[in-house]
């Protein structure tokens, strides 16, 4: 073969390589607009007909097929407290994404909303397999061994937060709501402030702040000489 005759099937085969790679860049860039469209729609029947219909239409579209989709509407099933179907949604997106941590931990916090503790708690123990110092899992249990009653486990999981974090509201605010269970009202009031020095527009802080004083002002005595109370008797929930 010549020199010439080389060059000329070279351009030809470089002609044909970018035309191949700008067929699939065009259908690549049709699939995005179609799923955008999709999305769009999705979003307008939620709007309009409600998460049951737009539920449904997620289900027999393509939207399902990738990752980011199926978080967007298991977000919109938690915000309109569909847990069962936000379940769905997550299980199968982290059996498809397993490194999607965020996604695994919200699918642990599901298990916890919906009570099924033992799930929850294996969901935030693999994430701590991977990373034993996240904070998210670490809060979460803790809230967890809260609402089962476990509350040794509780302090400790919050600690092992504050160890690695110690300006982390979520566990402070935790902790605070722990003393006040304890009725030892003083030293909730430094941890919700210590959050509010740091965050001072933390709602969780202020709300639970006011609700102690509150709470004192009903009992006209300080905070160091009133008797003992509980956050239930506050109205506080975790």
């Amino acid at each position: 073969m010549s020199l010439r005759q080389y060059r000329v099937e070279a351009a030809q085969r470089k002609t044909s390589e970018n035309n191949t790679l700008s067929r699939l860049q065009s259908s690549a860039h049709k699939v995005f607009v179609n799923l955008e469209e999709s999305y769009q729609k999705l979003e307008e029947i939620l709007k309009i007909e409600g998460v049951d219909q737009a539920y449904n239409y997620y289900q027999a579209s393509n939207l399902k097929g990738f990752p980011q989709y199926r978080t967007r509407m298991g977000v919109f099933l938690i915000d309109n407290d569909r847990m069962e179907e936000a379940y769905d949604v997550f299980s199968f997106h982290v059996a498809c994404t397993p490194k999607d941590m965020k996604a695994r931990q919200t699918l642990g916090d599901i298990l916890r909303e919906l009570g099924d503790f033992d799930e929850a708690r294996d969901v935030y123990h693999e994430i701590l397999k991977i990373n034993p110092s996240d904070k998210f899992a670490l809060n979460s249990l803790g809230h967890l061994e809260m609402k089962d009653g476990y509350i040794d486990l509780a302090y400790e999981y919050f600690d092992k937060v504050l160890e690695n974090n110690p300006e982390d509201g979520a566990a402070l605010n935790s902790l605070g709501i722990l003393e006040m269970r304890n009725g030892d009202l003083d030293a909730a009031r430094e941890l919700f402030e210590a959050v509010l020095a740091e965050d001072p527009n933390n709602a969780i802080s202020l709300t639970l702040l006011n609700r102690l004083n509150e709470e004192v002002e009903r009992e006209g005595a300080p905070a160091d000489n009133r008797p003992k109370s509980t956050p239930q008797g506050m109205g506080l929930s975790i």
